[in-house]
């Protein structure tokens, strides 16, 4: 069956559409994959998403060491070995059909959009840090398919400008309230945007939690008109990998769902006063300004996309595709211009040696022009 984002499925109002959040956590395996399903089927998630990304098509080879919930990572190894093999999308699509579950996974790069289309999944997630890739959004709203956006580490201007590109094509998107923060605490939640989303771009709003309060988070958001929930899962949280260490494990997961429905079951007023009786809730529900919060500023500098070599420039040389690439910087890494101005500076000569791994700046092409 193929869902719209403006009928039965994502804004229908008695029904949450809660994506249990598989990531990169099957470590590799395909079985740990399959698990992942079953565990996600038996919680009564509506979907369940993975990753599809290249390691190359995300970070600069050279991006280092760092910081992750798990412990400090060589980070593109890492990412090489999480890398999900591209022949797994037709087998867990054909098991998620079996047991009755939305099969979805998130695209980072272009050929990642293409898998959308050659295995005709029905909907596009897109991650916090992408939201200024502006290429990434005209190709995936080429596909005429239902989008769905999270908001970490962004301004209202940043959503609108995404909107703007998807809006080229179709109005068929929902907006994920998200906190760039692993795990977040209960006073970096500000829930209340969920309302200022609703207003601002009258579209289907939901969240995405970093949180370990799973049992009340998700549901107040709910409460709020959230009509998405997104949370990370695993099997087990002790297992190795950055991921697992703030992911649900099946019997959380089960809890955070069994919550949900109870509370979109209920009236407006009940709402209200599930609203009023949940343990810390003027905390969680915090404040209604989308703003880059303090825990999020280093990531809005680096870890969103911008134009990054990813081989050294001579002095003369034509910036060209196949020196430059559109990046998340991280911290190792200057990040470079966004993403929009690369159509600007192609085949500019730079004025100066650009080494491998730095972002372009207009600095590096003044004199272009």
């Amino acid at each position: 069956m193929k869902y719209d984002l403006n009928n039965s499925l994502f804004s229908k109002a008695t029904r949450t559409f809660v994506i249990a959040e598989a990531g990169s956590n099957h470590d590799g395996s395909f079985e740990q994959a399959k698990k992942l399903i079953d565990i996600a089927v038996d919680c009564g998630a509506d979907a369940v998403k993975f990753q599809v990304f290249k390691a190359e098509k995300l970070y600069h080879k050279n991006v280092g060491m760092i910081d992750v919930p798990g412990g400090k990572i060589d980070f593109f190894d890492f990412l090489k070995k999480m890398e999900m093999s591209i022949k797994w999308i037709p087998e867990l699509k054909r098991y998620c059909d079996e047991r009755n579950i939305e099969f979805l996974f998130s695209v980072f790069d272009i050929e990642s959009v293409e898998l959308i289309k050659k295995y005709n999944i029905n909907s596009i997630k897109i991650a916090s840090p992408e939201l200024n890739y502006v290429q990434l959004f005209e190709e995936a709203a080429k596909l005429n398919k239902p989008i769905i956006f999270s908001t970490g580490i962004s301004k209202l201007a940043d959503i609108e400008n995404s909107i703007e590109v998807i809006e080229k094509y179709h109005s068929n998107y929902a907006i994920l309230h998200c906190i760039t923060a692993y795990p977040a605490n209960d006073n970096q939640c500000n829930l209340n945007i969920i309302k200022t989303l609703k207003q601002c771009f009258e579209h289907p709003v939901g969240l995405s939690d970093h949180t370990m309060n799973f049992k009340y988070v998700p549901a107040l958001a709910v409460a709020l008109g959230a009509s998405i929930i997104e949370k990370h899962f695993t099997i087990d949280r002790t297992l190795s990998g950055p991921d697992h260490k703030f992911a649900l494990e099946p019997k959380e997961l089960k809890v955070m769902i069994d919550e949900i429905r109870k509370v979109e079951k209920m009236s407006d007023k009940e709402k209200e006063d599930y609203i009023q009786k949940t343990p810390n809730s003027k905390t969680i529900l915090g404040n209604c300004r989308k703003i880059i919060t303090k825990d999020e500023e280093i990531l809005y500098k680096c870890d969103r996309r911008s134009i990054i070599s990813i081989r050294d420039i001579e002095a003369g040389e034509k910036i060209t595709l196949d020196n430059v690439a559109v990046l998340r910087a991280e911290r190792n890494i200057v990040p470079g211009l966004e993403p929009k101005f690369l159509n600007i500076i192609l085949n500019k000569n730079v004025n100066r040696k650009i080494c491998s791994g730095r972002g372009i700046t207009w600095e590096d092409i003044l004199n272009s022009i």
